[in-house]
């Protein structure tokens, strides 16, 4: 189907409150919703669960709100939905995090959409890449990845890592997915002033679960204490989740409390990292392209962060960052030890790792990118508009 485009629906899995670490992902809407405005196309958001009050400026320029399930479960969901579809007229429908291919997608061309495109930003268990798949249900997601109309327009994907395991899991065909690098308000998470005391500080951050990794880098610390007699460091724990009191009690049967402060679940991270010496992301799933990489590198600090999912092609290169394999303590005391003796590398980090984020991952630079991609998928030209 092809067509002007009028109406676009910009449906979330999630809710419009669902926190702080969302936040991009709202920005990132409100940036669309707007630009669609400018060009007198009618943006809409549906959210499956709408809390109160919505949160502004995130969703001022959106026509109205819509509760819908983007997954429907039920008959009475899918009326629902397809209710929506036709009395909004809706002509394209952006997803996120949905698959490449799915019976939905037929209906919603039924229903009188001519174009859909889905953000895959999905972070898995794994850290590696997955190997190709070569079995009978590899044979039928290839077959499924190639109907034309269970199929989305065009899949973008917040990092290579992503696109790979589509491409070798899901079957989907390589051009048929975008790479495009989340990105960060390098305003916001900038450079501070150097360090004025002789204790450094380490940052880290994120949910308390063990795929995080946060328990290898309290065993680094515990290795540079007990081990090395390396103690002129703290490190700044903020988060919280299922694994928090593990992580407590690792601490304190490592002796390493005096070392390790608990700071619980923050609203911001920005003055956290503006005060640290060195930002640690110790991760040992399959982040898609972690929020806590790109912050770190914007605040010009010296990042270690391991070679899992779509970490370094974040960072770039080795000279932006020290890269470690993942779920590796004694991998993380060096990197840290290293760091702790090392002033003009970490100089030299911190300078390469603002330039990064600067180049790389600035958010109106995603936000643009983004933007550009839809025009290009949805078939629009802004000076026709």
């Amino acid at each position: 189907m092809t067509g002007k485009i009028n109406n676009i629906l910009i449906m979330a899995n999630y809710s419009n409150r669902t926190g702080f670490a969302w936040n991009n992902i709202y920005r990132l809407f409100q940036y669309l919703a707007a630009n669609f405005r400018e060009m007198n196309i009618t943006p809409y958001i549906s959210f499956p669960d709408i809390q109160q009050p919505v949160e502004e400026p995130y969703f001022k320029d959106f026509e109205e709100f819509l509760r819908l399930q983007p997954k429907p479960t039920s008959l009475a969901e899918l009326k629902k939905l397809r209710s929506a579809i036709k009395k909004h007229k809706i002509d394209a429908i952006y997803l996120t995090d949905h698959n490449h291919y799915s019976a939905l997608y037929l209906l919603y061309r039924l229903w009188g959409v001519k174009k859909i495109i889905v953000h895959n930003r999905i972070s898995v268990a794994s850290p590696d890449d997955p190997p190709r798949e070569f079995s009978v249900k590899a044979a039928i997601k290839f077959f499924l990845a190639r109907i034309p109309f269970i199929s989305c327009d065009r899949t973008y994907a917040v990092s290579d890592f992503v696109k790979r395991r589509l491409v070798n899991k899901a079957k989907v065909r390589s051009d048929e997915v975008k790479v495009i690098l989340n990105g960060i308000d390098t305003n916001l998470f900038k450079p501070s002033s150097p360090k004025d005391s002789e204790i450094t500080r380490i940052y880290t951050g994120g949910r308390a679960s063990k795929y995080k990794g946060f328990q290898y880098l309290f065993e680094a610390a515990s290795i540079l204490v007990n081990k090395r007699n390396i103690k002129d460091f703290v490190i700044d724990y903020a988060g919280d989740g299922p694994d928090i009191e593990y992580l407590r009690a690792l601490v304190n049967d490592a002796n390493i409390a005096t070392q390790i402060n608990f700071l619980g679940e923050t609203k911001g991270t920005s003055e956290l990292q503006k005060r640290a010496d060195i930002i640690v992301v110790p991760s040992a799933w399959g982040d898609a392209c972690p929020s806590a990489v790109s912050e770190a590198l914007a605040s010009g600090k010296p990042l270690v962060a391991t070679i899992a999912g779509g970490i370094p092609e974040m960072v770039g290169s080795p000279n932006n960052a020290v890269l470690i394999p993942h779920s590796n303590s004694e991998a993380i005391a060096d990197a840290l030890q290293q760091l702790l003796s090392d002033s003009a590398l970490v100089q030299r980090l911190s300078s390469a790792a603002r330039q990064r984020a600067i180049e790389a991952l600035d958010i109106k630079r995603y936000h643009q990118d983004v933007f550009n991609a839809m025009l290009e998928d949805l078939q629009l030209v802004k000076q026709d508009y």
